[in-house]
């Protein structure tokens, strides 16, 4: 019994140390494991992701901070344009309301005109000649359209109707194609005028000034056409031309309207508007907001259940905000967006 005890002892004192390195061993390693783990999960966690927005049609200087808050990096592509007002965003990448991951690049298409060109004089000439001049320009063999910017009308005995007062910039100023022309424009002797002017093949944004300067009401009566060259134009009206006319008359035009897929940056756009039954006759009226200027594009006595109907001329995005006795009834939107 006491050999077999000393034979043991050995044993026991040489197994206490390796298991005591065995232990350790399995400690490292299940902390090396969790680390690991740890590390894993790291690694793979999900990047924050963001919604990319929509910029097409607006300035780049006015949305690039914004992007770079939101995580991303701008890749900005200029493309030389003509009619087209430098610095507009003309193309997005990826579209509106793709989901990207935080610090993607974003590739911008933007708008750049750095040619100058001489203005000509346009006083005395007529709102029709000089608008075709502008989207006629010729300069180092090359054509170019200069869009028209604010356009007043104001009563004259002196100038018929139609025909330019004065302008802005002045003749021989040198611009740039993205520049905008303000004209101010005869209505004619308004006081004593009482006839119906001829506006059939005029534009309907500058039908539709010109009369309501005359302090007509105008109506509008839309109809598609696909014929390209007739888009916004007046196709007739009622009364007839040189018909006499009351105080705050009626008139009627038809207006043709080509249905363009997508909103370029200048477009002839439809408005409709179903007035809600609850509401009582009023005044109601379409004020629109764009590169342009605001102004009134419709203006009727209406009453609930009605539909609002009419176009106008748009340069790039549009706010337009229907009105009921002057209070606010909704707000629309129009973004540019090429297809």
């Amino acid at each position: 019994m006491e050999n077999e005890k000393q034979f043991n002892e050995p044993k026991l004192k040489y197994f206490k140390p390796v298991g005591k390195i065995i232990l350790v061993m399995f400690l490292l390693f299940s902390l090396f494991l969790f680390i690991s783990t740890i590390m894993i999960i790291i690694r793979t966690k999900p990047a924050k992701s963001v919604k990319m927005p929509d910029v097409v049609g607006q300035r780049f200087s006015d949305i690039s901070n914004s992007l770079i808050r939101d995580g991303l990096k701008p890749d900005v592509r200029f493309r030389e344009t003509f009619n087209v007002e430098n610095g507009i965003v003309l193309k997005q990448h990826p579209e509106s309301g793709t989901i990207i991951p935080e610090g993607n690049s974003v590739r911008l298409t933007v708008s750049r005109s750095g040619y100058l060109l001489e203005l000509p004089d346009f006083v005395g000439k007529s709102l029709p000649a000089v608008r075709n001049t502008l989207r006629n320009l010729h300069s180092r063999g090359r054509n170019f359209t200069i869009a028209t910017g604010v356009i007043s009308y104001i009563p004259s005995e002196e100038t018929p109707e139609n025909i330019i007062i004065a302008q802005s910039p002045k003749p021989g100023e040198r611009i740039t194609p993205d520049y905008r022309v303000n004209l101010l424009v005869s209505a004619g002797n308004v006081k004593d005028e009482r006839y119906m002017p001829d506006v059939v093949n005029q534009s309907i944004d500058i039908a539709y000034d010109l009369l309501a300067a005359k302090k007509l009401n105008v109506t509008q009566e839309i109809v598609e056409t696909w014929d390209k060259s007739l888009n916004g134009l007046v196709t007739e009206q009622y009364p007839a031309p040189k018909s006499p006319l009351a105080n705050n008359a009626s008139v009627r035009l038809k207006v043709a309207i080509y249905p363009v897929k997508g909103h370029p940056y200048y477009a002839y756009e439809r408005i409709q508007y179903r007035i809600p039954a609850s509401y009582s006759d009023g005044r109601f009226e379409a004020y629109v907001e764009d590169d342009g200027q605001k102004r009134i594009c419709f203006s009727e006595n209406m009453k609930g259940g009605e539909q609002i109907n009419f176009v106008f001329h748009r340069s790039g995005k549009a706010k337009i905000t229907i009105m009921r006795d002057k209070e606010i009834l909704t707000v629309m939107g129009i973004n540019v967006r090429d297809h």
